[in-house]
């Protein structure tokens, strides 16, 4: 697209986090009054500017990703925000006898609001996509505005504890500074996923302190790669790698760096707690040193974006980002990005081959975790399940889906997953693990007592099953959760109904079968399509049908149809109840057949 004429879809995205600690006591002293009120006033502003993407809401900040049709929508949504007050907009919280906040919101001047306006000082971080991408539609699914008790899940961080013990905040160029100084000291951490630093990662230039700057600066050979805590989730920092660590380091300098920034707020707090004076972060994460530096720094590879946009090459980002912090995006061919060459250094490889790769898929995840799982496409297609690094010695004896197995083949893999969860010792060191294994022993006995009972029977010729929907690989293509759900299939989906004459960008016309009428309130029972591999048993312990009552409509991620899943909470006495939490369930959403898929179905018999 050029400067003259509108911008497609999802060209504007914003990436944030902000810290409410040490700013505005008001609303921490009447959090539980506000937080709700917060996310309906987030969903309706999202929804009026038609944006996308996920908001957390929590106590200690708020952190979010929104994409927007185009710069002007994003730029309403950003100064909407800066001129947010707590009390103006969504009103004073209740009153209570001889409280500080009393008198804030009791202050006759008008528009004295000063100390409650939350969001004036966020950092914001501007992206954009390609016009190829762009052209499919947002580059996330739906609209998310949670509440959260944590922003980052820590495993037992106070968040009074990060103001304290936080870390020194650097800016790009301080954290560059650094980087070119090395040193044998100096300890460089990624505070991400395994799955995230093995597509790209920085790397400490000068690790020996004594290296000549051009030397320095030159893609060195000698330039060691930041260490990777090779966790799965953020709470193992902490229990597991700092645990490690802390003591030896206590005198080393420490530089860590994420995606965004929030990891590190949590993760500087974690080591200076454990007694290491010198941790410093890079303020904005490497969202921001790459909008200075671009692939003339020290990051190598792609940087993982959690979005459709899935990984951005370092150059990419610094033309693009840099047009839209500044405000040029107007005066700037979008394209121009995309006709520069990219960087070709690939950091990545394949888990099985070790041929570089750092294409990372929704569809292919460890068959244990479910993590995020480097591997190339042709050892993809070799395989029926795919296992992480931390599962790879399960290859033999863990699958998920066991049809294809004979029952002496799973007495092997009995066998052996007994001995592996016997390994796992001290017993309390290893909780999770046994946990899984202990649920995989139980249901391959139960496998091997229906095979001998001729309860079920080996499918050696079975097709594929998506390790997300357990749906066979006619149905599913594992691109079926998360941000994944608008991927290539989707854009095929919109060709064709292009190509139908449809209404695809309204989400008016789908060519087959319509979908079924459901309304909130409905009530529904497990359906045609329910999966108990996924979904979990259709009847009750007491052999009752379940039952439940659908709360919300909305889009499971279909291209075309905008209503094609439903809300519901089970009610296991068939009593309404306020308290249980809501799952997402497929209401006609298209298979990669076309046919509609329906998790659920209405009951005959309606509760009033």
């Amino acid at each position: 697209s050029t400067s003259n004429q509108p911008m497609d879809p999802a060209m504007a995205i914003t990436r944030w986090w902000f810290s409410f600690l040490n700013r505005c006591s008001l609303f921490r002293l009447h959090a539980s009054h506000y937080i709700e009120r917060l996310i309906e006033h987030q969903k309706q502003l999202c929804n009026s500017l038609k944006m996308r993407g996920r908001i957390l809401l929590g106590v200690e900040g708020v952190n979010g990703t929104l994409s927007a049709f185009d710069s002007e929508d994003m730029q309403k949504y950003v100064d909407t925000m800066k001129s947010f007050s707590l009390v103006r907009d969504l009103g004073p919280p209740p009153a209570s006898n001889g409280t500080a906040s009393e008198a804030i919101v009791t202050d006759s001047t008008p528009g004295n609001y000063s100390n409650c306006g939350l969001f004036s000082d966020i950092d914001w971080k501007f992206s954009s996509v390609s016009p190829e991408l762009a052209s499919r539609s947002h580059i996330f699914p739906d609209l998310k505005v949670s509440a959260v008790k944590e922003i980052v899940a820590t495993g037992g961080l106070s968040i009074d504890d990060i103001p304290t013990y936080g870390g020194k905040h650097l800016s790009p160029e301080e954290f560059h500074d650094q980087l070119m100084k090395g040193g044998k000291d100096l300890i460089l951490i990624d505070v991400r996923n395994t799955f995230e630093y093995d597509i790209g990662h920085f790397v400490n230039p000068n690790p020996s302190g004594d290296g000549a700057e051009s030397a320095v600066v030159s893609n060195n050979a000698a330039s060691s790669p930041a260490i990777n805590p090779e966790m799965t989730n953020f709470t193992q920092f902490d229990a597991q790698f700092c645990a490690r660590n802390a003591d030896k380091w206590k005198d080393k300098k420490v530089l860590m760096y994420c995606t965004g920034g929030i990891r590190c707020e949590k993760a500087s707090a974690m080591m200076r707690k454990r007694g290491i004076d010198d941790v410093s972060q890079l303020s904005g994460g490497i969202h921001r040193y790459l909008e200075k530096y671009g692939d003339a720094g020290f990051f190598r590879g792609k940087n993982f974006t959690f979005d459709l946009r899935v990984a951005m090459d370092p150059k990419e980002c610094l033309i693009r980002d840099e047009a839209l912090a500044t405000g040029a995006s107007d005066s700037v061919d979008a394209s121009a990005a995309d006709e520069q060459p990219a960087t070709k250094e690939i950091v990545g490889k394949c888990l099985e081959c070790n041929v570089p790769h750092d294409t990372i898929s929704g569809s292919r995840v460890c068959t244990v975790c479910r993590d995020l799982v480097l591997v190339c496409p042709t050892c993809a297609t070799k395989l029926r399940e795919l296992h992480c690094a931390r599962h790879s010695g399960w290859k033999q004896c863990y699958s998920t889906f066991l049809e294809i197995f004979s029952a002496d083949e799973l007495a092997v893999q009995l066998e052996e997953l007994t001995k592996t969860r016997d390994g796992l010792v001290p017993p309390a060191q290893h909780k999770a693990m046994r946990r899984t294994l202990n649920k995989q022993i139980e249901k391959v006995t139960k496998r091997i007592k229906a095979l001998k009972n001729g309860e079920a029977k080996v499918e050696k010729d079975a097709k594929h099953r998506c390790r997300t929907c357990a749906e066979t690989e006619d149905m599913c293509d594992g691109l079926c959760w998360g941000f994944w759900k608008r991927g290539g299939r989707d854009l095929d989906r919109k060709r064709r109904a292009q190509d139908d004459g449809n209404d695809v960008e309204g989400h008016k016309k789908q060519k087959g079968e319509d979908i079924q009428p459901i309304a909130v309130g409905d009530i529904v029972e497990p359906g045609q399509a329910w999966n108990e591999l996924r979904l979990g048993p259709k009847s009750l312990p007491d052999g009752s049908r379940k039952c439940g009552r659908v709360v919300e409509i909305k889009s499971w991620g279909s291209l075309t149809d905008a209503n094609d899943c439903v809300a519901v909470v089970w009610n296991e006495t068939n009593e309404r109840t306020e308290a249980a939490q809501p799952k997402i369930y497929r209401w006609g959403a298209l298979a990669l057949n076309e046919k509609r898929m329906y998790d659920v179905q209405r009951c005959q018999k309606q509760v009033a």
